[in-house]
């Protein structure tokens, strides 16, 4: 899905956009009547996890009782241990991080997203403000988590944006979509649907 759009999202999350899944870019298109004119998803470039990899090599971690033992070829090592040997890296832990925490407050238009990797956090909208500008007093209100009807608490967002015809900038947006995909049960919802001024 191809755009060809003057803007490119936001200023404050443009580095952070990425290309959107047709499955949530749907979702958008289906459950609003105003038109969604550039559609993203945000991604975290935070570093690697660092999680216990099970299936990282004998010998590749450090721990005292890996240190002392005899050397072996990671081919011995792992029918040792009965682990598999080592396997490529999963894009899903090096590459860019799309899985996110959701927190939002309807009553006072404000909507973050957390890095489930690192914690970063991405305030997505806060309708007090001009798109990038921060509040004076540095306080932003009260958030409170987003969970799935299944209980999850894991999602893939999906951005969707309408610039005016005649929009100035980047951040002079009409309309912010946002639809989420559960990490846990793939369902889709559309949980934010603002004007953006």
């Amino acid at each position: 899905m191809s755009e060809v759009h003057p803007h490119e999202g936001p200023l404050h999350l443009r580095k952070h956009l990425g290309p959107c899944s047709e499955a949530l870019a749907k979702a958008m298109h289906g459950s609003v009547s105003h038109p969604v004119t550039l559609l993203r998803s945000i991604h975290c470039s935070c570093p690697a996890s660092g999680r216990f990899d099970a299936a990282a090599p004998l010998g590749s971690r450090s721990s005292p009782e890996l240190v002392t033992a005899p050397k072996l070829d990671p081919e011995t090592a792992a029918r040792i241990s009965g682990r598999r040997a080592a396997v490529p890296p999963d894009p899903e832990r090096s590459g860019p991080c799309h899985i996110f925490h959701v927190e939002l407050n309807d009553e006072d238009g404000v909507f973050k997203s957390f890095c489930r990797r690192c914690q970063k956090m991405f305030i997505v909208f806060d309708q007090a403000l001009y798109w990038g500008m921060r509040r004076k007093t540095g306080f932003i209100p009260r958030t409170y988590p987003y969970r799935c009807s299944c209980g999850g608490h894991a999602f893939e967002l999906g951005l969707g944006f309408d610039y005016y015809e005649d929009a100035l900038d980047e951040n002079d947006i009409r309309t912010i979509t946002v639809a989420v995909r559960c990490a846990a049960c793939d369902e889709i919802s559309v949980i934010l649907d603002e004007e953006a001024s």
